[in-house]
C-alpha cells in the first residue's frame, strides 16, 4: 500500500450509529438521525471513499460522499467532501493523525471547517465544527458509530 494510506483503512467497512445535526441556515436536516456509513478502498487503493446516509422517521434526509487520501509531497491527509445539500468546496481539507484521531481543517467561503474522526476498537466517532475566525469553534455534526460485522 502506498505511503500513509494504511492509516485510512480505519474507515473501511460498514458502520451504523446516531448522528446529531445542529440546525443552521445551511441545512434542512437538524436533529438526531440514524446513520449508515460505508467505507471502501477506491481508484487502485489510492483513496478511501466513505458514503453516509442519514435517516429520520425512516426517510433519507441527507447523503454525503467523502474522498480521503494522502498527499506524500506535503505529508498531509486530505478530504474532499460532497453532499446532497450541494456542498462542493473549492479546496480540500488537510490534516494529520494524532494517535487514533484524524483532524482535518478546511477554509471555505463561509469560514473554517474542522473534521475530527476518532477510532477505538470497533467504535468510531465524528465531529464537524465550524468557525468564523479559526479560533472559536461550534459543533454542527456529532456522531458515534459501531462497526457492523457480516
Amino acid at each position: 500500500m502506498k505511503e500513509g494510506l494504511e492509516r485510512l483503512n480505519a474507515f473501511i467497512g460498514k458502520w451504523r450509529g446516531e448522528c446529531e445535526v445542529a440546525s443552521t441556515p445551511f441545512n434542512s436536516n437538524g436533529g438526531i438521525s440514524g446513520s449508515t456509513i460505508l467505507g471502501r478502498k477506491a481508484l487502485e487503493d489510492n483513496f478511501v471513499f466513505v458514503d453516509e446516509v442519514l435517516e429520520q422517521n425512516e426517510e433519507v434526509t441527507f447523503r454525503s460522499h467523502k474522498v480521503f487520501g494522502y498527499d506524500p509531497r506535503q505529508q498531509v491527509y486530505t478530504l474532499h467532501f460532497f453532499d446532497s445539500d450541494g456542498a462542493n468546496p473549492q479546496t480540500r481539507a488537510e490534516g494529520s493523525w494524532e494517535g487514533n484521531k484524524l483532524t482535518l481543517t478546511q477554509i471555505t467561503p463561509f469560514g473554517f471547517v474542522r473534521y475530527i474522526y476518532g477510532f477505538t476498537g470497533e467504535e468510531h466517532s465524528h465531529r464537524t465544527e465550524i468557525s468564523e475566525d479559526g479560533s472559536k469553534w461550534s459543533t454542527v455534526i456529532q456522531g458515534n458509530y459501531r462497526r457492523l460485522r457480516d
